[in-house]
């Protein structure tokens, strides 16, 4: 597993115990080397205060509380070390250091060119981490030169603008990571893993490309163990899409950046992105592509993904659909890494391997609803032991899950749905398919089940605050997908702030629609993470009119009135057929609500409780299955 930002630190940036059971997890779940990190080396160079500061000897015991654990299955763990250099937003007190002041385009900020002295500080600040991690009982350090942070910056002319040794001709750009290697070398001696992970191809203009990679891959693979091999650089709001990959991105996008400087090297290579599958893994390792693979989000998805395959129980690996949701989105909101629909990962010593208890005695449970939190509960409770019966009123289960995976890109959202439909027929399930369950029905069920789980879910809803519009003309997301209710000129309204309406943008416009975009905030989609926006507006920017600022103030006769929300002017769009909104929904609880207090074994879980989405209704299911008997 690579590096990636995970949170779970106390204030002081230390790893807290939170951390030592997502890792240990991971190499209990079968994993053969986890990476630490990053870890900041400086306060200057640490990218948030969500990463590992590796800064002094406090660091040392928790190290060692890491490496013990992960030891005990047999698993390597290595800390991955960086300086971000000029790529850094703005902070207070916060100053921000670079080869040459060259800002960076994802960033908001202008770097100071660092001086010789301060060059060399840093060398000993990189050779200091790695002393701490070799003291903290790690088995070696992995040097970050990729995504466009300090060193990568070193190395391209484009970032490096210095005229004396550190800059200028390629072996004067090399310098600097040359002088780090041999310092840490000289200070952990060679018993101690060093490795780097260095970026195969910029995809910028200007920057490193893989003819330059694979010259710095020759010139240092004798002072190092391993290279461990990336793409992209976050320098550029495209390249960290590129990099931290969604669905519109192919499958294993830097493999051939590896294929081709393992041909030129002799030690060891590691290809990483977008390697989701087991398969995708196996194909590297025998086309000689790699000798190593990293799968970052296929462990954040599931810990025991290696144990599962050794176990010949690959379909019971629970699947990183790649929707950024839990794992990169987190991180851009500062949160602790989660996944979408695995409710153990971040909660390891409460919901992770050996946690869950049988029960003593099996009882009978009816789940009403097949959406993500009815099928969850099913899964849990059946998996403890229960006799579970679920009814389900469409004939397909998965609930939101079904709409969401019809749009572009978002397919993977029928993986959640076949993996749990696959573990609730393992577990012997009984699914009621068409059955749309009523008050009576529970009171007369009521007698034959020992608890009655309501999961509902919950419906499309567009707010009663927009007056003076046509209500035939309305349409909720799922109306979006029906060519024959969908007209030529669509206006879109996101007042949900986060994807569905670029998702619903897009898929009108594979269509032919011509779409209007309209937000109250700044800009479309303000509350998604930037991988999904970069994502979505590199492909929409030229096909879809975004007026943001504004709401709909009326809509009559085909012509939209928006108000602006900072001065209050209206403007006209015409001519429009529809309005598609966007926006949230509103729980289904009447059926719980009709019963509630009548009947003293009823619950209720997920959307039709509190509708926040997929990653909050499977971990109250999970939670509920836990607890219920």
């Amino acid at each position: 597993m690579a590096a990636h930002s995970y949170g779970y630190i106390d204030e002081n940036g230390l790893p807290t115990d939170s951390l030592v059971d997502y890792v240990a997890e991971r190499a209990k779940g079968g994993a053969g080397l986890v990476v630490l990190g990053a870890s900041g080396i400086s306060h200057e160079g640490a990218l948030n205060e969500r990463m590992i500061l590796n800064l002094d000897e406090r660091i040392i015991p928790r190290y060692q509380k890491i490496s013990d654990e992960v030891h005990k299955y047999g698993c390597l763990v290595f800390d991955q070390i960086m300086h971000a250099g000029g790529q850094l937003e703005p902070r207070e007190g916060k100053r921000i250091v670079a080869p040459s002041a060259i800002p960076h385009e994802a960033y908001n900020s202008f770097p100071v060119e660092l001086t010789v002295d301060e060059i060399n500080k840093t060398i000993n600040d990189f050779v200091q981490a790695a002393r701490r991690a070799q003291l903290g009982g790690l088995d070696g350090i992995e040097l970050k030169c990729d995504q466009g942070y300090l060193i990568q910056q070193f190395l391209t002319p484009y970032y490096n603008r210095r005229d004396d040794e550190y800059g200028g001709s390629y072996e004067n750009r090399l310098r600097f990571l040359v002088e780090t290697l041999d310092a840490i070398r000289r200070s952990v001696g060679d018993g101690f893993v060093v490795g780097i992970r260095i970026t195969g191809d910029s995809m910028a203009v200007g920057e490193m490309n893989l003819d330059d990679a694979i010259r710095v891959c020759s010139d240092i693979e004798n002072r190092i163990d391993y290279i461990h091999v990336n793409g992209a650089t976050n320098s550029t709001y495209l390249g960290y899409q590129i990099s931290h990959g969604d669905s519109s991105i192919a499958a294993m996008n830097f493999a051939h950046l590896a294929r081709a400087i393992k041909k030129k090297v002799k030690i060891p290579v590691i290809a990483a992105s977008m390697i989701l599958h087991p398969y995708e893994a196996e194909q590297l390792i025998e086309s000689g592509s790699a000798d190593l693979v990293a799968m970052t989000r296929a462990h954040i998805a599931d810990a025991e993904i290696v144990n599962k395959v050794t176990e010949d129980r690959v379909e019971d690996i629970r699947p990183c659909i790649i929707c950024n949701q839990g794992c990169v989105g987190n991180h851009w909101n500062f949160s602790d890494v989660r996944c979408i629909h695995n409710a153990a990962t971040g909660r390891e010593r409460e919901l992770g391997i050996g946690t869950l208890v049988k029960s003593l005695v099996s009882k009978r449970v009816m789940v009403v609803g097949g959406g993500p939190a009815g099928l969850e509960v099913a899964r849990v409770l059946s998996a403890r032991g229960h006799e579970v019966e679920l009814f389900e009123r469409n004939r397909e289960i998965g609930g939101q899950l079904i709409l969401a995976a019809q749009f572009p890109y978002r397919q993977g959202f029928r993986d959640i749905i076949h993996y749990l439909e696959t573990q609730i027929r393992k577990q012997k399930v009984v699914v009621h398919r068409g059955v749309r369950v009523t008050p009576d029905d529970l009171i007369d069920a009521n007698g034959d089940f020992d608890a009655i789980v309501i999961a509902t879910g919950a419906e499309l809803s567009i707010p009663p605050i927009y007056e003076n519009v046509d209500a035939d003309a309305c349409l909720t997301i799922s109306d979006a997908i029906k060519d024959d209710k969908v007209g030529g000129n669509i206006l879109i309204v996101d007042a949900d702030w986060r994807r569905h309406a670029l998702s619903v943008a897009e898929s009108l416009i594979q269509r032919q629609r011509k779409v209007t975009m309209v937000s109250s905030d700044f800009y479309v989609s303000a509350g998604a993470d930037i991988i999904s926006r970069v994502s979505y507006y590199s492909r929409l920017q030229n096909k879809v009119t975004f007026i943001p600022l504004s709401v709909v103030h009326a809509f009559k006769e085909k012509t939209v009135y928006l108000r602006n929300v900072l001065d209050n002017s209206i403007r006209t769009v015409k001519p429009i057929d529809q309005i598609i909104f966007a926006t949230g929904v509103k729980p289904n609880n009447e059926l719980y609500n009709s019963l509630k207090g009548k009947l003293s074994n009823l619950f209720q879980v997920g959307d039709c409780v509190d509708p926040l989405g997929v990653p909050e209704a499977v971990l109250a299911a999970n939670r509920l299955a836990r607890r219920i008997f």
